[in-house]
């Protein structure tokens, strides 16, 4: 029996925890003792980014885990987080693309990459309900995590171009 299929979805789920791994990393370095806030943890526009990106790492990784679970009840419960987490995701386009009207076309970009990610990742779920698991798994090989990967960079595009623009 091989776990998780072949040794390239093994690298893909690697590279995604690495990415989760970095996400919890950001969550941590930025708590600032108001917890269960749904805010970022500061409400500034490199906060906001932040908690984009990190939205954008659990989108990729809630469907990877779809895609790897075979109990449908566990499966309707991550198609809800997912649900959640792209309105989520929204939300926080919407303020920081208020917040950096300068990186308008970045953030323009960003949400635009974030809705084929979403794309992507609903068609390997439909092709996994139609019993097309190798297909599924092939999809999230080779176009779900390397656009998760793209839109971490553009991510750090716009964290940069804040750098920039900070008055020190």
């Amino acid at each position: 029996m091989r776990l998780f299929g072949s040794p390239r979805t093994k690298v893909n789920l690697l590279i995604i925890g690495a990415i989760i791994a970095l996400a919890v990393i950001g969550l941590l370095w930025g708590v600032d003792g108001r917890s269960g806030s749904e805010e970022s943890t500061h409400g500034e526009p490199a906060g906001l980014v932040s908690d984009a990106c990190n939205h954008i790492a659990l989108e990729a990784t809630l469907y990877s885990k779809l895609l790897q679970q075979p109990n449908a009840g566990m499966s309707d419960d991550l198609r809800a987080n997912l649900a959640g987490n792209e309105r989520q995701f929204q939300d926080l386009a919407t303020r920081i693309g208020n917040a950096l009207p300068q990186d308008r076309m970045a953030v323009d970009g960003l949400v635009e990459g974030f809705g084929r990610l979403t794309a992507v990742g609903r068609d390997a779920d439909a092709a996994s309900r139609e019993n097309a698991r190798a297909t599924a798994l092939n999809m999230l090989d080779d176009r779900l995590v390397p656009l998760a990967n793209h839109l971490r960079e553009d991510c750090g595009v716009i964290e940069h171009s804040l750098l920039r623009h900070r008055d020190f």
